[in-house]
């Protein structure tokens, strides 16, 4: 992109060159003043091209300072650890489910001290409530027990 952007800005710096060199050939020895209005305004156009170019790579120059090292600083700080965070939250929801899974597949004649420990694995993952199975009928409300 560099050779494009160079060859681009040497194409039209010639440009320049050659409307700021713009002669008219003349039938006679003076020029009119149409003749010199016109030349002027090239000449004046000429400078307004260089201008335009210095400032434009001026600005291409400072891009990388000012637009590609923030947004690759962003990308590799914030949308990294992003990711990071969505890994761990992946793995400890198949955690989860797994140990969802494996409760709801345990059959109502299991022992008491199975289901214990399969509530405490919940609790584990869960929300903090804890599974009580000798409880459960006095449930009002997620959290709270009547004793």
């Amino acid at each position: 992109m560099n050779a494009s952007v160079s060859t681009l800005s040497s194409a039209k710096r010639k440009f320049a060159g050659s409307l700021n060199e713009f002669k008219f050939r003349c039938i006679g020895d003076a020029e009119t003043d149409d003749e010199i209005c016109i030349a002027r305004s090239l000449q004046e156009f000429a400078a307004v091209l260089g201008n335009l170019e210095d400032e434009r790579m001026r600005m291409i120059e400072n891009a990388g300072e000012v637009l590609i090292t923030p947004l690759e600083k962003f990308r590799k700080e914030q949308i990294g650890a992003a990711k990071e965070v969505k890994k761990k939250y992946d793995k400890e929801t198949e955690k989860y489910c797994s140990v969802l899974e494996k409760h709801m597949n345990l059959s109502s004649r299991k022992k008491e001290v199975h289901l214990h420990e399969v509530g405490r694995e919940l609790t584990c993952y869960g929300d903090g409530i804890p599974f009580r199975p000798d409880y459960t009928s006095d449930i009002v409300h997620p959290g709270l027990y009547l004793e």
